[in-house]
């Protein structure tokens, strides 16, 4: 935690650095100037590193609450998704990739009171596992078709589908990132299902391109069934603020909701 904390401030780390730098260099002053502009120097050379001293701190404390406010909210969010599935083997590990556990079960109970019949996912892991495995809990009549651009990672995901039971709910398909129309971006072969009831856009990493996700409306607009839902995960980012701002200035027949959970996700719906 406090790691993160220090990765994240490296211009607090660089401004104390500065400080012990002008700290030796008033060690050698002290030969060179009067005692009187000595005493006024330590003063100021005193209080500035006090200030930033308590600076650090207070955005130390800021961070870890922050962290234990999230660490809170995920466990509640872990708990009501226990309640509504069973596990019998462990979930792949969380990694900052990975669907936030509240963002989850916002997902699986939109499932559940949609009940879509097709659902349609940019970059798969967790968020597959949980659908697939609700779905089999349900016995919702719902197709899973889950987009994921590295075929390694594709490879364990199927395994993990497949520890789970629910593999043959899932039509994995591995579509590399390559130059296409829209951008960089997957590269779909062929055309997708009609009327597609759920669209949960978490892919491509932000890495792959500016504004990687903005193709996704372009190019599954026309696949959207009337009463479609799509959720766009991590909508707090300033790449996806960006890339949903022109969603918003080209689709104006789509109404926008901000859902503010540890990650906020963005719920577009036809107006």
């Amino acid at each position: 935690m406090i790691a993160d904390f220090i990765k994240g401030k490296r211009i607090l780390l660089a401004a104390l650095i500065s400080g012990i730098a002008i700290a030796a260099i008033y060690a050698g002053l002290q030969y060179l100037i009067p005692d009187t502009q000595l005493y006024m120097l330590t003063g100021l050379l005193v209080a500035w590193l006090t200030g930033l001293l308590l600076l650090m701190w207070r955005e130390l404390h800021v961070h870890i609450r922050k962290q234990t406010l999230e660490r809170h909210r995920w466990q509640e969010a872990w708990d009501g998704i226990r309640d509504i599935l069973t596990f019998y083997h462990p979930l792949p590990p969380s990694t900052t990739f990975t669907i936030a556990p509240d963002a989850a079960l916002y997902l699986l109970r939109h499932i559940m009171e949609q009940q879509p019949r097709l659902i349609v996912e940019l970059g798969g892991g967790l968020s597959t596992i949980l659908m697939a495995k609700l779905i089999k809990s349900k016995g919702f009549d719902t197709r899973i078709i889950t987009i994921e651009s590295d075929a390694v990672y594709g490879e364990a995901l199927r395994k993990e589908l497949q520890q789970h039971g629910v593999e043959d709910l899932t039509d994995l398909r591995i579509c590399p990132i390559e130059p296409t129309s829209l951008g960089t971006w997957y590269s779909i072969a062929g055309n997708m299902p009609k009327d597609i009831d759920l669209l949960l856009i978490d892919g491509p990493p932000k890495a792959v391109a500016k504004d990687s996700r903005y193709p996704a409306f372009p190019y599954f607009e026309k696949y959207l069934s009337a009463d479609a839902s799509v959720i766009a995960d991590d909508a707090d980012r300033p790449d996806m603020l960006r890339t949903i701002s022109r969603w918003q200035q080209e689709y104006t027949q789509w109404n926008t909701e901000w859902v503010r959970l540890s990650r906020t996700i963005a719920v577009f719906r036809r107006g």
